[in-house]
Order: C-alpha cells, then structure tokens, then sequence
C-alpha cells in the first residue's frame, strides 16, 4: 500500500474510531442498582459481554464474515464472562442482549426466511425465541470494518471493559477474554492443524480450561450433540447440553487431544465408559460389560446397546481411531 493509500485510509479510519469508542459507551443497559453492583458500574452487563464476546470470536478465526449467528460459539463465550463475575445461582442468558443491541444501532437482526410474524426484540427472553424468528445479525458495516482490524478491535475492547467494569475486576474480565480467545483458537486448530503457528499451537495448548473449552467446542458439532452411544440429543432454550466431550483414553496418559480420541457422550454413558461397563470394538459396535448384568443392576436401557453401531461425526477423519478404541478396551472395559 502506498503512503498515500495509508493516509486516506487513517483520515477515514481514525474518526470511525473515536466515533464507535464513544458509542460504545452510551449502550442502553439496565442501571437499577438493587439489581447491579459496582463491579458492573451499576448496569445490565449482558450487552457488553456479548460485545467482547463477538470480538473475541473475531479475533480467533471463528467469525470471518458480517453474520453473527446465536452459535455455540458465542453462547459458550459469552456464558463464561457472566460466570466469571457472578455465583452459580444467577443465571441469564444470551438472548437478552443480541436483539436488543439493535436498538442502539450495533446491529440489524435478520429475519428467517418464510417468516413473516416477528417477535419484538424486546419480548425475546430466550434463544429458543430468538431463533424461532432470527437467523443471526449483522454488525453495523463500519464497525464491522474496525473490529477487523487488531489494533481498532483493541481500542474499542479496552472501551467496552474500562467504561462498563469497575477497575478492580477489568483485569478479570481481561484474563476471560483471553481464554475465550485462545480457546476458540485451539477449536480452530483441532478442526485444521495448519490453522496456528507453532507458537499459536503453544500458548493454546498450555492451559487446561482452554484445551477443554476448545477439545469440546470441536468436537460436540461433528457429532451434533448427540450421544455416539444412546443416540439422545437434549439440548435446552439456551443451549445447555445433556453430552459431554469425552476422551476415550485419558489426556493425561497420552497428552492426546485429537479429534479421534475424543466420543460425544451422554452424563451416564460418559460414566459407564470411563468405568469400564461400556466399550466399543474395532468395528464400532458397542460392547456391554458383563458386570453391567450382576445381581441387583438396573440397566436394561444400557443392555440394549449391546452390539449397536456407535453415532459417527459427520467428517470420517475425525472417526474414534482404532488405537485408541483398542487401549480402552485392554486397560478399562471389564469383559
């Protein structure tokens, strides 16, 4: 680019910045103080979770177009700012910010085709609502612009966690970007091993919460979350699931966090698994213990998978491989 080229660009870009990093600073939120604390200034945190939430993504490779769809992803990231900040009691959920960052001229929601009668934005209190009506949004085209760029997605990051977090918890919400971040690296990486350098590859793979929040965030999609075992998908309005990212032989035995070493499972079936009473045999057939019959069990939900094909991931390449599937069944599944 020539110099030239640069200095129109920054005549432009520069004023966009300042002009997004005092917008972001005047979202409509709640501010009833009974309800929020000084660590939130006073006010509602959903809009700005969900905004650094966004730029996290955006950051990790995993949004690369103006289409902001109500994933995962983004369920994922923004539920882990509000449980870094708040007890385990207190529960919300996505669905209250992401329309309503329409009204502050953040975002357009696009509507599903075929739709023709829409909730308001401000009677959505569910994602189950949200998607019931809205297929995603997209940002306002100059920020989209900004939040491209590191150093514009930066500033307006540093506006969003300054202006909305009291100073003795910034650093906090700080340390949960970057493991949002990195994890959505790492999920990257685990779906396309050209995808990080090898110091990228490092400093995602060093912290568990990362390798666990990325493992599972590759992994629970090629199965759709549903159980490779019992075949039940359960999935709640806000995108809780009943599966858990499970490894067939243990991380810490191999440091293996490949896609083949991993099985979506159900809470009980994750369990008889890891216990033994469950395996599976080189032909992806399930295997029943024997135990699993002694006197006094109840299991004939179990019992009924006996020589059932497991559910495959939709891409083969991540298909449970044979060595790892061989080591369960010398060292854990009691015959």
């Amino acid at each position: 680019m020539s110099l030239k080229a640069i200095a129109i660009a920054l005549k432009i870009l520069v004023p966009m910045l300042s002009y997004w990093k005092h917008k972001l600073t005047k979202l409509r939120t709640d501010k009833n103080p009974n309800r929020w604390d000084a660590f939130t200034a006073h006010q509602a945190p959903h809009k700005p979770f969900l905004l650094l939430s966004i730029m996290d993504l955006m950051e990790a490779g995993r949004i690369t177009e103006n289409r902001i769809e109500p994933s995962l992803d983004l369920v994922d990231s923004f539920t882990g700012y509000w449980r870094k900040l708040f007890p385990e009691g207190k529960t919300t959920t996505m669905a209250y910010p992401f329309p309503r960052l329409q009204s502050d001229g953040v975002l357009a929601l696009a509507p599903l085709p075929g739709v023709t009668r829409l909730i308001p934005p401000g009677e959505i209190h569910s994602l189950h609502k949200l998607r019931s009506c809205y297929s995603h949004a997209c940002l306002d085209d100059n920020l989209y612009v900004l939040l491209q760029g590191a150093q514009s997605r930066e500033a307006l990051r540093h506006t969003v966690v300054n202006h909305y977090f009291a100073l003795d918890i910034r650093a906090l919400v700080q340390s949960e970007s970057r493991i949002n971040r990195l994890s959505a690296k790492y999920t990257h990486y685990l779906l396309d091993e050209g995808a990080l350098t090898p110091d990228e590859i490092k400093e995602v793979t060093v912290t568990r919460i990362v390798r666990d929040r990325g493992f599972r965030g590759a992994l629970l999609p090629e199965y759709d979350h549903r159980c490779a075992m019992c075949k039940i998908r359960v999935r709640t309005p806000e995108e809780h699931h009943v599966v858990d990212a499970a490894h067939i032989v243990p991380f810490a035995e191999t440091r293996n966090n490949k896609l083949t070493n991993g099985l979506s499972l159900c809470k009980l079936c994750h369990w008889a698994f890891d216990e033994g009473m469950l395996g599976i045999d080189k032909h992806h057939r399930i295997l029943v213990s024997s135990h699993m019959r002694a006197a006094g069990n109840s299991a004939s939900n179990l019992l009924d998978l006996e020589h059932q094909p497991i559910v495959e991931p939709k891409n083969p390449m991540y298909s449970p491989g044979e060595e790892n599937l061989a080591k369960h069944r010398r060292s854990v599944f009691m015959r």
